[in-house]
């Protein structure tokens, strides 16, 4: 590094920061230090790298902070409260695993905006962001500036596209969950989703369950796409539809539906996309592994920090979490399983094929 700061007549500290890629140093030396140090075949220590933010940490009275950019009511109510809830102490947990604490900033809380989050932020000295899973149409995720911070996007950056990603797999998750049903015995499953996780998550689940009923040749059960629970919307639609398993990523959906006269799993099965107990084996589904996922967030913002990314990037890295599958009480065996759905199916019809 004393060599390359002779060689371009600077400073050790402005090659050190240029190599950082830190905003204090011009663009243009900033490239011409970088070209100078890959002419010469120079790289990084990542041993003494890590040790040297060891080091500035153990300074610091406090741990240094990461902040989470959340896009929901801070005062979350009703059946997303116990996400919410979950979701902030596997997140903290993970976060103070690594040696920094966790800080909450919330988009829309009244007064809130991306000019006004970006001095708090400036002004505290925070380089971490953990970004929410939010609507791709969000105008604050398109607003706000991100050009200062090391940032990571947890499930999907629907807003830009630009940022590091870290979330579940939503394809894969929903994919086992109807395998699973089918090895059971389900021959007519029916997918409920929500708007907001709909969006966020391209779409994901819902192009799991086409392509599965493509795949096994069975009637399409048209998904149910809701704002929030409507007791009328969803009665009318499984009276209609008559399924024989219903998948939903909300774990207490066999409690709601018992408030409208449906018993699970009496009535139909019933598998839950995002199980929230999965030690109690009640309720069958998928477990989103989230220590893993929000710990593989974690780690590619500290990652960012310590080689100084900043921003939106080119080609962002996405790490997506695979869900493992947790039998329950929920999706018995069926009777008569294997034998092919009553549903009936056009014979002699030539499927479309997929261009």
């Amino acid at each position: 590094m004393s060599d390359l700061a002779r060689l371009a007549g600077v400073s050790r500290m402005t090659v050190s920061l240029a190599l950082r890629n830190h905003a204090s140093i011009s663009a243009g030396r900033r490239k011409e230090i970088q070209a100078l140090a890959e002419k010469h075949g120079y790289v990084v220590d990542p041993e003494l790298s890590s040790l040297s933010q060891a080091i500035r940490h153990r300074s610091q009275k406090e741990p240094p902070i990461l902040s989470l950019l959340a896009f929901y009511d801070p005062n979350t109510k009703g059946i997303w409260e116990p996400y919410v809830k979950r979701f902030h102490s596997v997140l903290e947990q993970e976060v103070e695993k690594r040696g920094y604490r966790l800080q909450i900033f919330y988009a829309h809380q009244p007064g809130m905006t991306p000019r006004s989050l970006l001095k708090i932020l400036l002004a505290r000295g925070i380089k971490g962001l953990i970004m929410g899973a939010h609507d791709p149409n969000d105008p604050f995720a398109r607003e706000f500036d991100f050009g200062p911070f090391s940032t990571v996007c947890l499930d999907v950056d629907q807003a830009s596209q630009g940022l590091p990603c870290a979330g579940n797999n939503h394809y894969q998750t929903c994919f086992l969950a109807l395998t699973e049903s089918w090895k059971k015995g389900y021959r007519k499953p029916a997918l409920l989703i929500y708007n907001n996780d709909y969006l966020q998550n391209w779409r994901w689940r819902e192009s799991a369950y086409h392509f599965f009923i493509y795949q096994k040749e069975l009637k399409l059960i048209p998904p149910l796409i809701l704002s929030e629970w409507s007791d009328l919307e969803v009665s009318r639609w499984l009276k209609k539809h008559q399924p024989d398993v219903l998948l939903s990523p909300l774990s207490h959906t066999p409690q709601l539906l018992s408030g409208i006269g449906f018993r699970v799993p009496k009535d139909f099965a019933f598998c839950s996309l995002h199980i929230f107990d999965v030690e109690g084996r009640q309720i069958a589904g998928i477990d989103n592994q989230e220590p893993s996922q929000f710990g593989s967030a974690v780690d590619l913002v500290i990652d960012q920090m310590n080689r100084n990314v900043l921003g939106r990037q080119e080609v962002p890295v996405n790490i997506f979490t695979p869900g493992r599958w947790v039998d329950g009480a929920t999706l018995p065996e069926k009777s008569g399983k294997g034998r092919r759905s009553k549903i009936p199916v056009k014979r002699g019809v030539k499927k479309p094929s997929i261009r």
